[in-house]
């Protein structure tokens, strides 16, 4: 009887590590590790679908294109429930990429940037490619940032391209329509399209520093350093031109020219 004990703890044993060792393969398989040549040829797709997290940046990607995935796919989630802002619910930080400062961006070389913004006495020039505002004196870069338009919550809140300038600023302005702050605000007038883009501003987006890129404004570029804003707001009087464009990303292509409305 014994004999008999201590064999049926052989078996029970032995069938545990055999259900262990079935368990750690089907644990793998879904896994799906891939060597390191087939990670590289990784599509675009699969990147888009993978967690986007302030603590697990998209590796191998430029500030500019993390900026872009992390967006598309805010602008998937408000295709498929505009109700629903993309970073509710969540305790993580703001969704942004790493080397992704709110206080300062990259300045464009020259040559991608639209004449106007190298001709003009005093000009805000929005890169929507880039995500990026310059302010150019005198024809020459002064400083950069980060802002974060509406585009990606769809195309009534695109914001505006093209020529403007500042109309009004208002230091504590709230929106009337959404009932938000929207501190140091600095309205746009915009040459052409006034009544479909009216509204839209530069100003201090708490949204901004809480949601990062995993949202999207109602038409205005967001900044989410106060600082930044601060400074834009201190330097850029009443009538200061703003020039937004889309530059491209192949050297070869023009930077559209706005010395010239059109």
């Amino acid at each position: 009887m014994r004999s008999f004990c201590l064999g049926q703890r052989r078996w029970k044993w032995l069938a545990v590590g055999v259900v262990a060792v079935l368990a750690l393969g089907a644990l793998a398989a879904s896994v799906n590790v891939m060597p390191s040549d087939a990670a590289a040829n990784v599509s675009m797709e699969a990147v888009a679908s993978s967690p986007v997290l302030a603590s697990d940046p998209l590796k191998g990607l430029s500030v500019v294109d993390a900026i872009e995935v992390i967006q598309a796919q805010a602008s998937a989630s408000y295709a498929a429930n505009p109700a629903i802002e993309p970073h509710d619910g969540k305790t993580a930080g703001p969704v942004v990429p790493d080397g992704f400062s709110f206080d300062r961006a990259p300045t464009p070389a020259s040559t991608t940037v639209p004449s106007i913004c190298s001709k003009a006495k005093h000009i805000i020039c929005v890169d929507k490619t880039t995500f990026t505002a310059t302010v150019y004196k005198n024809g020459i870069a002064q400083w950069s940032y980060y802002v974060r338009p509406g585009d990606a919550r769809g195309a009534r809140y695109a914001t505006g391209e093209g020529r403007g300038r500042i109309a009004f600023k208002s230091r504590h302005h709230v929106s009337k329509a959404y009932g938000t702050p929207m501190p140091y605000a600095m309205f746009i007038a915009w040459d052409k399209d006034q009544d479909k883009h009216s509204g839209q501003a530069f100003h201090l987006s708490y949204d901004f520093q809480n949601q990062g890129y995993e949202g999207a404004s109602h038409g205005c570029m967001g900044v989410g350093s106060e600082a930044v804003m601060q400074r834009l707001w201190e330097t850029s009087p009443v009538g200061t031109q703003v020039y937004v464009y889309r530059s491209s990303k192949d050297p070869s292509e023009a930077v559209a020219d706005g010395s010239s409305p059109g």
